[in-house]
């Protein structure tokens, strides 16, 4: 997350507090909302916390990089990036598995996977910077669509990350949509 956005985030939690819960697991750990729990944290207050059952840590990293791969803000380098990321975290998963995870195509899954010819070959320091920086502009992405799913029409409760935000529907972020 850039300062900029990091300050505009921070601005909107002292108006309004934190609106989106903070999603941990049964151990306290932070799936999704770090930046979040850290402003809270400067500014002293107290957040809200959604708790998720994992079985193990794999599935408590499958949840944190589905929920970072569903959001709309990232370029087709930084998801690039993320599956490259899961590919050499899990080599031996299968195409259609990692998409799942990762919320993309098998086909683009096996395009990335061609590129990385040799799976002991680390990131670059470019590749982390900008696994890093997607990473972060996810977060803010995901307390978006958050806020959007709360905007103050029905249509929104039944409006899904796959499909297109109904016209109409009032969110805090963009207004009507048309």
């Amino acid at each position: 997350m850039s300062e900029e956005e990091y300050a505009a985030l921070r601005n909107d939690i002292e108006r309004n507090g934190i609106l989106v819960p903070v999603l941990v697991d049964q151990h306290g750990r932070i799936l999704d909302g770090h930046h979040r729990v850290k402003i809270a944290n400067e500014l002293g207050i107290d957040y809200p916390r959604e708790v998720r059952e994992v079985a193990d840590d794999n599935e408590a990293h499958d949840v944190a990089l589905t929920l970072n791969m569903v959001r709309r803000h990232l370029n087709r380098e930084q998801k690039r990036a993320l599956i490259r990321a899961e590919i050499e975290r899990t080599p031996d998963a299968v195409d259609s598995e990692i998409a799942r995870r990762t919320a993309s195509a098998a086909t683009t899954v096996g395009a990335v996977r061609r590129r990385v010819s040799n799976l002991d070959t680390p990131l670059s320091d470019e590749e982390r910077e900008e696994l890093a920086d997607a990473e972060a502009r996810i977060e803010r992405a995901n307390e978006i669509v958050e806020e959007a799913r709360r905007g103050d029409g029905n249509c929104c409760r039944s409006w899904t990350l796959s499909a297109p935000m109904p016209t109409g529907c009032v969110t805090p972020e963009r207004g009507v949509t048309g």
